[in-house]
């Protein structure tokens, strides 16, 4: 069997158009989590301390937020109160403290924290508010997070 010029010729066009289709174009990439706004600084942190309820931040008209880590401390002993996280009034999480006092020390020890990290974050729509509240007992509170776009 004989191969003629426009089968040869006809092979080649087909290689090239295939390896031209194969052939990698340039990267692109895109965010693999939410958007992050505001342009050069992005990040809000919110500190104090209360015995009932606290509005920590509301979210600005248009932005977004998330909590993306938060650390809560105590003093007391032995204790064991409940603090709530709030939007709105609809509860986005709730946090048991346990602390037991050492009965073979007569002095308190250093209050241990409740740090978290939270890998999706915590979302609070734009105009609403994020509020921490407990049953009276006093605690210590640092939320942090970004905005972001709604």
């Amino acid at each position: 069997m004989q191969t003629s010029k426009f089968q040869l010729g006809m092979i080649a066009v087909l290689a090239l158009g295939l390896g031209y289709t194969l052939s990698s174009s340039d990267a692109v990439g895109y965010p693999a989590g939410a958007a992050v706004s505001l342009g050069t600084n992005p990040v809000w942190s919110r500190g104090g301390y209360t015995s009932s309820t606290a509005d920590v931040i509301t979210a600005p008209t248009g932005q977004d937020i998330v909590v993306s880590d938060m650390i809560l401390t105590l003093a007391c002993m032995p204790c064991s109160p409940r603090i709530t996280m709030t939007v709105d009034g609809s509860t986005v999480g709730s946090f048991r403290y346990y602390q037991a006092q050492d009965y073979y020390q007569d002095s308190m020890q250093s209050p241990y924290p409740i740090g978290h990290s939270f890998q999706s974050g915590i979302h609070v729509p734009a105009g609403s508010t994020l509020t921490l509240s407990t049953d009276g007992t006093e605690f210590d509170y640092a939320l942090s997070g970004y905005y972001a776009q709604p």
